[in-house]
């Protein structure tokens, strides 16, 4: 029998509408992505579950080239003067949980960014800009 962690009434709030993924060991996990392309499973998990966290940093192109990223926990971008690719028609990233952007960066290319959670804009003195060729949102922008 698995032993699930406490999911607290804001979190079942903002992903209402979502199935929630939590880790099978009941314990969240962070991951670090510094450069170069992401691999699903291997930079993150996909989906990734709720209580994990992604750590985007670095100062140069990383890319999701082709590949599929879903992240029902948190993703904290904060690279500046960096632009997150999505590379590929193929390419689709899902922000169920939050998504925030804690620096000066552009996320652009020919793939999909759909929010279907919170996207933040908390940090960073100038524009993060959002330019995939689709960007769908049903969620909360905040900035």
């Amino acid at each position: 029998m698995n032993k699930l962690s406490p999911i607290s009434l804001a979190a079942m709030a903002v992903c209402a509408s979502t199935a929630l993924f939590l880790p099978s060991n009941g314990a969240a996990a962070t991951h670090n992505w510094t450069s170069g392309v992401f691999v699903p499973n291997a930079t993150a998990p996909t989906p990734m579950p709720l209580g994990d966290v992604l750590v985007i940093t670095g100062n140069g192109n990383q890319q999701f080239n082709g590949a599929s990223f879903t992240s029902n926990g948190t993703v904290n971008w904060l690279s500046s003067n960096t632009n997150l690719g999505l590379n590929g028609a193929t390419t689709s990233v899902v922000n169920n949980g939050l998504w925030d952007s804690q620096g000066n960066a552009v996320m652009s290319g020919n793939g999909n960014f759909t929010n279907n959670g919170t996207l933040r804009k908390s940090g960073g003195t100038l524009l993060t800009q959002f330019a995939p060729a689709s960007f769908t949102n049903s969620g909360i922008i905040e900035a």
